[in-house]
């Protein structure tokens, strides 16, 4: 296995799933106003995607998709070290966010 492949497997994957599940918590997140055409209802708490997720859940999904070809670019290109840390904030920032969704929608559905 070439050293890109091996980066982008030991480095990317984590970062593929935490984005995963943060992606898959925002969509299970919105009200069912968005889902019944109101866009505008949107509850997503980053201020950028709220703009993307007002506009069409595909745009929300396609900037999140376009976000980590960005990353997983830079995983390959970047020297070990500045890879790993980009790795790491981005499994970390991933994981907040999904953590925000975890809250917002299964404790706070459930009382």
């Amino acid at each position: 296995m070439a050293n890109w492949q091996r980066r982008l497997v030991g480095l990317g994957v984590p970062c593929l799933l935490t984005w995963m599940l943060d992606v898959g918590l925002s969509l299970y997140g919105q009200p069912p106003e968005y889902w019944a055409g109101d866009y505008s209802r949107t509850t997503e708490g980053a201020a950028f995607y709220r703009r993307l997720y007002a506009a069409h859940p595909a745009v929300g999904v396609g900037g999140q998709v376009l976000w980590m070809g960005v990353v997983a670019g830079l995983l390959v290109l970047l020297s070990e070290t500045l890879a790993a840390v980009l790795a790491l904030a981005a499994a970390c920032g991933s994981t907040f966010g999904a953590s925000t969704w975890v809250t917002a929608t299964l404790v706070y559905r459930a009382s």
